[in-house]
C-alpha cells in the first residue's frame, strides 16, 4: 500500500490552512503573557516571550517562529537553552539582564537585524557581557541605582538615589519592622523584587 508523502515544505506547527495549530497557539498566548510572571519565577518561556516582546519593539514587525516540532522543543527553545548553558545561570533576572543588555547595547546601536535567536548565545556576547557584569557588580554606598530601580523610587515619592540609601531604608526595616512609617520603604522593597532587585546585594557593597 502506497503511503502518503510528506506536503513540501509544510511546517509540522501549522494546519492546513497555513495557520498555527492548536499547540502552537497556546504556546504564543503563553510567550505573549510572559510578562503577568514576576521576574524571579521567570522560566523557558517566559524568557524567550521578552526575546520576542523586545523584537518586535525594536523591528516594528513579529518574531518569525520555527513552528516546527512540539513549541517545547522548538528551534527558539534549543537556542534559548544554549544561551542558559553558555551564560551559566539560570535566573530571571540575569537571564533578563542579559537579554536586555544585548537589546540596549548592541542590537539597538548597530541597527543590527537578528534573524535567529541564536544570536543570543554568540560567544563573544557572553564573555563581553560577564566582564560588564563582574564591574558593575562591585557597587559601593554611593553607586547610584539603576534608572528601572530609581524611577520606582520616584513613583513611591521616595528619595532613594543610590545603594547606601536602599541599605540605610533596609537596616531600618529590620531594625523596626512594625514602624506604619515605614510602611512605604517595604512596598518599595516588594517593588524592586517584582522586576528581580536580590537584597543580598546590599550585604557586600563596599564604603
Amino acid at each position: 500500500m502506497a503511503t502518503r508523502k510528506k506536503q513540501q515544505g509544510k511546517l509540522s506547527g501549522l494546519t492546513v490552512d497555513g495557520t498555527p495549530n492548536a499547540y502552537w497557539r497556546r504556546f504564543k498566548e503563553r510567550l505573549e503573557a510572559y510578562e503577568e510572571v514576576p521576574v524571579v519565577d521567570w522560566k523557558e518561556e517566559q524568557m524567550l516571550g521578552h526575546i520576542i516582546k523586545r523584537y518586535k519593539d525594536v523591528m516594528e514587525v513579529d518574531f518569525a517562529l520555527s513552528y516546527s516540532g512540539p513549541p517545547t522543543k522548538c528551534k527558539e527553545i534549543y537556542c534559548l537553552r544554549r544561551t542558559i548553558l553558555a551564560l551559566g545561570a539560570d535566573d530571571g533576572p540575569t537571564v533578563k539582564q542579559y537579554i536586555d543588555w544585548v537589546y540596549d547595547t548592541k542590537i539597538i546601536p548597530q541597527k543590527m537585524t537578528i534573524s535567529s535567536i541564536a544570536f543570543f548565545f554568540t560567544t563573544n556576547l557572553i564573555l563581553t557581557f560577564k566582564k560588564e557584569m563582574r564591574r558593575q557588580n562591585r557597587i559601593s554606598r554611593a553607586t547610584e541605582l539603576p534608572k528601572e530601580y530609581s524611577d520606582i523610587a520616584i513613583d513611591s515619592k521616595l528619595d532613594v538615589k543610590t545603594y547606601g540609601d536602599l541599605a540605610f531604608a533596609k537596616v531600618a526595616l529590620e531594625d523596626d519592622p512594625n514602624n506604619e512609617d515605614l510602611i512605604v520603604y517595604s512596598n518599595l522593597f516588594g517593588k524592586l523584587r517584582e522586576i528581580g532587585f536580590d537584597d543580598s546585594v546590599l550585604e557586600s557593597i563596599e564604603g
